[in-house]
């Protein structure tokens, strides 16, 4: 549902963070209190949650200004603090992406960065960068939205139930219709620029691919020696590191002193636990379907039940950008759209939206018991290619096209 209205309120998007890691340290604090009056020692902790409060309370302070948008220009204001400006008097308006820390941070923020000015007081074109780590009280701010340029409020509706909804408004859409235009920003540039050279790496590894089937040569999948029909992904490597992590902070903390052991060993568990539940997920695929797992949670999908099974190119744990398959159990997100491939990467649904990653041929490896010459078993490392394995099994699956601008014509 997409609500219309003449005024976007859009508030940074550090400050939902922001809130969610003082919450979790007030809390941290609180079970420090209860502690204390068991009489467990908890000296210097204090010291240490008291110190982080203050720190997320200045940061909530810095992060807490709001753009609002409407058909006569913006308004940005910080506490106490307003400023008004048409659209005419902007000299920058401009959609563009960028990373937190820089081109190579890990979170990835898009949306239009706006100025009064062209130029500095040293005569420099403004950047994206230099107008978002501006000061909050200059003439530069932004506002962040999601791929498909929405931002979100909830608004409670009363009747009957008194009932909180999510309401979308599509800046980009909005912008158009008030007759605002943003130019393109060199991140957004960028970017087709590599999903174009994506494009041309994919069909390259395909043509090589065909060649390798066509010439009968050597077999890298072994499709010849394994041909089982259930294949379950595991990711051995982050189960590794997730595993000496825990084995490290048990040791530290049954190493600690008495009287500061039980304190440290419930703050490693709020740390472990969330990483040891992440690690444990093992996607199933078979003729009939695929089956995603997380511990004890389990979700069995027929391959007609999930709307979207698309190969593509996207971040993951091995690096920025690899190759693999995601697959939804729904087409659209709430707000109308087709799911992008990135939002079903970050997908906080975990058993409707999951994905697996591939090496650069497409192949995923196993490690199996298969008979040797001798007649005797030896484990042996066999690489199944998948998507040769989903098109045997009649899988049909999202191809990448041309890409033409914006998104992947898929």
């Amino acid at each position: 549902m997409k609500e219309q209205q003449e005024k976007i309120r859009v508030l940074d998007p550090h400050i939902i963070l922001i809130l969610f890691i003082s919450a979790f340290v007030f809390g941290i604090g609180i079970l420090m209190i209860f502690l204390e009056r068991k009489e467990i020692r908890t000296e210097g902790y204090e010291f240490i949650i008291f110190s982080v409060e203050i720190l997320m309370l200045l940061l909530i302070l810095y992060y807490m200004r709001t753009v609002v948008l409407s058909r006569e220009g913006c308004t940005v204001s910080w506490l106490f603090w307003k400023r008004n400006y048409k659209w005419e008097e902007l000299a920058v308006i401009r959609e563009d992406v960028w990373y937190t820390y820089g081109k190579g941070g890990s979170i990835r923020y898009q949306g239009i960065v706006f100025s009064k000015y062209a130029v500095n007081k040293k005569k420099k074109k403004y950047t994206t960068r230099m107008i978002v780590d501006a000061f909050p009280l200059s003439d530069c701010f932004y506002i962040t939205f999601d791929e498909h340029g929405n931002v979100f409020s909830y608004k409670l509706e009363k009747g009957k139930k008194q009932v909180i909804r999510k309401m979308y408004v599509n800046v980009r859409e909005k912008m158009k219709e008030w007759g605002v235009e943003a130019e393109k920003g060199e991140g957004i540039k960028e970017e087709e620029k590599q999903r174009q050279r994506q494009y041309d790496e994919m069909i390259e590894l395909r043509r090589q691919q065909r060649k390798k089937i066509q010439s009968k040569g050597a077999d890298c999948t072994n499709l010849k020696e394994y041909q089982q029909e259930v294949i379950k992904i595991r990711y051995f490597l982050q189960i590794t590191m997730v595993i000496l992590i825990t084995v490290l902070l048990i040791w530290t903390g049954l190493s600690a002193e008495e009287g500061e052991r039980i304190p440290i060993l419930i703050l490693e568990f709020l740390i472990d636990a969330p990483l040891l539940f992440f690690s444990s997920k093992v996607v199933t695929l078979s003729k009939e379907g695929c089956k995603i797992s997380y511990l004890f949670f389990k979700k069995m999908y027929k391959w007609e039940e999930l709307e979207i099974i698309r190969e593509d190119y996207f971040p993951s744990f091995r690096d920025r950008r690899s190759r693999g398959i995601v697959f939804s159990k729904r087409k659209k997100n709430k707000a109308g759209y087709i799911y992008t491939t990135r939002e079903i990467v970050g997908s906080g649904h975990i058993l409707e939206c999951f994905y697996i990653v591939l090496d650069a041929d497409g192949n995923i490896h196993l490690y199996k018991r298969l008979a040797a010459k001798d007649g005797k078993t030896k484990l042996r490392k066999v690489a199944v290619n998948i998507p040769q394995k989903l098109a045997e099994w009649g899988v049909e699956m999202e191809k990448m096209m041309k890409y033409t601008g914006g998104t992947y014509d898929l």
